[in-house]
């Protein structure tokens, strides 16, 4: 019976990777017909920092669509795109990991981003996590777990994250779950500048999962990952900065802004609507500032603020659309007036 059940594990997960599969290349079909742009067009975009773009030019490469295929930049430009929130980039990259396109294989970095994806409101990853991906993945991923904390014994940042990961949520029949282990492993990682281990340190010492409550600390390593591009983080260090925290802490109302400002910046790119609490509580937050800055105090990216709000307004990023205050923020920002 054991044996059974180990095998309908291996079966379970053999579907959810095909399953996967199918989809990404539906992904490629319409990437590579439905859009008149060629691969120019995609590499000035991709190059101007453009997450459809460089989306669009990681499948070129990996389908050797208009240029010589080549998996490893097809990852490159995947990622890229992916550290700015486009799912379906999102989604291509936990592909690339969890198969080996252009990349060791990573099984638990690829979970990591197909949940983001669906956090980002991608409703296919939504489906996939909620069906298979969630039920399945921790019990019957394979990896070598005496290999892994080895390399991360050594000083593998990679291995060190993957330990971490593994330790947040337990393996069944590998290993338990330990918080203070998956802090441990994630601060190595993150202080030899692994991005995601930097954002989930900082959600550890937010939290106080396996570390002491620490909101310092906390910024300090989301700060870090959200210069590297990392969605979640740049949220998590505008809202730290934007909040009396406490807790040592630094509060700057105008650096949680601009951290908030990057954020809003990410989502009015992303081709999926980007729906969900995060969006609408950095718009309010933004229009908080706005609305009693001195206007003695409008700064030049003051009034870029004010132009992204009106088109948060008019295009419904993050709150419903509304024509009347949209043009209201655009008239603001004209005249450097606040209310």
């Amino acid at each position: 019976m054991k044996s059974f059940f180990k095998n309908l594990g291996k079966i379970i997960l053999l579907a959810f990777l095909a399953v996967l599969a199918l989809f990404f290349v539906l992904l490629v079909i319409v990437a590579v017909f439905s859009s008149p742009e060629g691969l120019d067009d995609y590499r000035r975009q991709a190059e101007r920092g453009e997450p459809r773009g460089q989306y669009n030019l990681g499948v070129c490469y990996l389908k050797g669509n208009g240029v010589e295929k080549n998996e490893a930049e097809a990852y490159k430009w995947f990622r890229l795109s992916a550290l700015q929130g486009f799912a379906d980039a999102e989604i291509c990259l936990a592909l690339c990991l969890g198969s080996g396109i252009g990349v060791k294989k990573n099984g638990a970095e690829a979970a990591e981003w197909m949940r983001r994806a669906a956090d980002h409101g991608h409703e296919k990853a939504k489906e996939l996590v909620r069906t298979m991906l969630k039920p399945t993945m921790p019990e019957t991923r394979t990896i070598n777990i005496e290999d892994t904390l080895k390399a991360a014994d050594r000083g593998d940042a990679q291995a060190q994250y993957d330990i971490g990961f593994l330790y947040s949520r337990g393996l069944e029949g590998k290993v338990e779950k330990d918080d203070v282990k998956s802090a441990k492993y994630y601060r190595l990682a993150a202080e030899q500048g692994f991005m995601l281990a930097q954002h989930n340190i900082g959600c550890c010492y937010a939290t106080g999962q396996g570390v002491a409550k620490n909101y310092a600390e906390a910024q300090k390593w989301f700060v870090k990952a959200a210069e590297q591009g990392d969605l979640e983080a740049q949220f998590n260090a505008g809202q730290f900065y934007y909040r009396e925290m406490g807790m040592g802490a630094e509060r700057d109302e105008r650096k949680g802004v601009r951290w908030l400002l990057e954020y809003l910046k990410t989502a009015k790119r992303r081709a999926v609507d980007f729906t969900g609490s995060n969006p609408r509580t950095a718009v309010r937050i933004v229009e908080e500032f706005l609305s009693k800055a001195d206007s003695e105090d409008i700064k030049k990216w003051d009034r870029e603020l004010m132009l992204l709000l009106c088109e948060c307004y008019r295009e419904g990023i993050g709150l419903k659309k509304d024509a009347k205050e949209a043009d209201k923020w655009y008239k603001r920002a004209v005249s450097g007036s606040v209310p």
